[in-house]
Parts: C-alpha cells; structure tokens; sequence
C-alpha cells in the first residue's frame, strides 16, 4: 500500500512516477463529479470512484495482529472511506484505523455532500488538520473540490 515509486496506470492512462495519490485522485473525481451528482447512495458513489480509478471497493484487509477491517475503495497505493450526505465526523475512525493500526499512508478521507455551509467547512477542516488525515469534499451543489489537510 505504500508508494514506492512504480509506474502505474490508470483506465489506460501511464501515471508519471512523481504522481501522487491525491493528485490522481482529485483529477479523476474532477472528470466524474456529474456523474456523482446522480448517485443516490454511498454504494452507487463507491463504484464509481472504483471504477474510474480501476480500484476494487468494498475489500477488506486483515492483519495477524487486529481484526479485519472493511476499505470502502482499496487501491494499489492508496485507500478512500468515502461518505455521502454525512455528519462531519463520520469516517474519521476508519481512516485512522487504516494509517496507525495497518500502515496506510495514503489513507483518503472523501465526503461528497449536496448542501454544506460554512461551519460544515470550518468543521471538517479543523478536526482533518488536527488528526493530520487528508480529506476531500465534494460540493455536489457547486462542484467544488475542496482538499484539507
């Protein structure tokens, strides 16, 4: 799960070595936010993202030493616990489960909301900052892509 500088591709596309998850990751939410806004559930939102990503959703990964865990979209280097029309704090604990307990470094936080306000933004850029967790949301409303780190 950890980078390590491999050549990758993408739905046919060779990814430069010096491309990071998060860059790739925001470019293909970029190209399907309308296809998103069609979405009517979290599952429809998750395949997706898989499929644009040629990632495989819903996986699980075990571990000798805690007890399996369930990856919303697993990717070769990168995971996202995706959350559509959720609280602020909701996913927070799988994405740190997923970093400290199974050593994911590219552990991706992605809301994808219809309506948020400010205090939603100050919310979810706060708690991500403190908890060092890159989050994305996605403003169905506006189609914005926002990145908090």
């Amino acid at each position: 799960m950890r980078n390590n500088g491999e050549r990758s591709e993408v739905k046919g596309i060779v990814l430069s070595e010096l491309a990071r998850p998060l860059d790739i990751l925001i470019k293909r939410l970029s190209e399907v936010i309308n296809v998103l806004t069609e979405c009517k559930n979290e599952r429809e939102i998750q395949n997706v993202i898989s499929w644009k990503l040629n990632c495989s959703p819903r996986q699980y990964i075990s571990s000798e030493k805690y007890p399996s865990l369930e990856i919303d979209t697993l990717c070769k280097d990168f995971t996202i616990e995706v959350k559509f029309d959720r609280d602020f704090y909701e996913g927070l604990g799988q994405v740190l489960a997923q970093k400290f307990l199974y050593g994911i470094d590219n552990a991706f936080l992605l809301h994808i909301r219809h309506h948020v306000d400010e205090k939603y933004i100050r919310a979810l850029k706060d708690i991500s900052r403190r908890l060092s967790i890159t989050t994305i949301l996605v403003r169905l409303d506006t189609k914005e892509i926002l990145v908090m780190k």
